[in-house]
């Protein structure tokens, strides 16, 4: 995910630059929706282990932080 994020974000920074990255991703429109659909991974990866903190409880990821229960 992190290597297509930067090379979405690339081709959609720099779409003249780095026209020759727009082929292998099918053109900026589709390098534009692959970078908002990693994005969207990003962030469903991120809720998913902050639920399960909360399911561990509040102790249990003191614990972890800290090092020591």
């Amino acid at each position: 995910m992190g290597v297509g994020s930067l090379v979405t974000g690339l081709a959609i920074y720099r779409p003249v630059q780095l026209s020759f990255l727009h082929g292998p991703l099918g053109g900026y429109q589709n390098a534009r929706t692959i970078h908002f659909l990693l994005t969207a991974g990003y962030c469903g990866f991120f809720l998913m282990h902050v639920g399960q903190v909360i399911r561990a409880g509040w102790p249990n990821f003191r614990s972890m932080v800290s090092g020591r229960e």
